[in-house]
C-alpha cells in the first residue's frame, strides 16, 4: 500500500514541484520523512509501521527528486556532474545502510536506533534546505501547462522505448522512481526488518 500511494502522489508532486512551489514542497517532504522514520522506529504494531511508510514513500519523492531536480536546475551547464555525484550518493547510501544497522546491532541497538537517527539526520537536512538554492526552471509556470508539459514528455517516453521495461522483466518505472528507491532504500530496508 504505501508503494502505491507514493506512486499515485509522484507526478502530482513533481508538476506542483514546476510551478514555485518547490521548495514547500520539499521542505514538507523532509518533515514528513523525518516524521515516517520516527514513527518507524517507535512504532510496536502493523498499524502504526503502516502509517510510517504511508508517510515515508511519498515523502520520498518530494523530499528526494525535488532535491534532485532542484540541483539540475541550479546548475544546468553541470547536469551530468552533479548527477554523477547525486548517483554515487546514492550508492553510497545504499552500502551504508546495510552497514549501519550491523553496526547498531554490534553495539546492541537495532534498527529501531537506526530509523531514529536518520529521522533526526533528515531533519537536520530539511533545516539545511531552508536556507539552500532552491529554484525551478519552470517556476512560476502555471500548473495545468506543467501538467500537460509532464503528460506529454511521458508519452514521448514511453513512445520511444515503449517495451524497455519487458527486456528487464519488470514493470516500468520513472527515472525519479529509480532514484528515489535508491536513496530510500536503506531506509526502507530497515523499516521493514522489523
Amino acid at each position: 500500500m504505501p508503494g502505491y500511494l507514493g506512486s499515485a502522489l509522484e507526478p502530482f508532486v513533481g508538476v506542483l514541484g514546476d510551478t514555485g512551489r518547490r521548495r514547500a514542497l520539499l521542505l514538507v517532504g523532509g518533515v514528513m520523512f523525518a516524521l515516517s522514520a520516527f514513527l518507524t522506529a517507535i512504532s510496536t504494531g502493523f498499524w502504526l509501521l503502516l502509517v510510517a511508510l504511508a508517510l515515508g514513500n511519498p515523502a520520498t519523492s518530494a523530499f528526494v527528486s525535488l532535491a534532485q531536480a532542484s540541483l539540475v536546475d541550479l546548475e544546468p551547464h553541470a547536469r551530468e556532474r552533479n548527477m554523477a555525484w547525486w548517483t554515487l550518493a546514492g550508492s553510497v547510501g545504499i552500502v551504508a545502510g546495510p552497514l549501519l544497522l550491523a553496526g547498531a546491532i554490534v553495539l546492541g541497538g537495532g534498527w529501531r536506533e537506526v530509523s531514529g537517527a536518520l529521522a533526526l539526520a533528515a531533519l537536520a537536512l530539511t533545516l539545511a534546505a531552508r536556507r539552500a538554492p532552491i529554484r525551478s526552471s519552470a517556476e512560476g509556470r502555471p500548473v495545468l501547462r506543467s501538467l500537460v508539459d509532464a503528460l506529454s514528455a511521458s508519452q514521448a517516453s514511453m513512445l520511444s522505448r515503449p517495451d524497455s521495461h519487458l527486456e528487464s522483466g519488470r514493470a516500468p518505472a520513472s527515472p525519479a522512481t529509480h532514484f528515489s528507491c535508491s536513496c530510500s532504500g536503506a531506509f526502507r530496508a530497515l523499516s521493514t526488518c522489523g
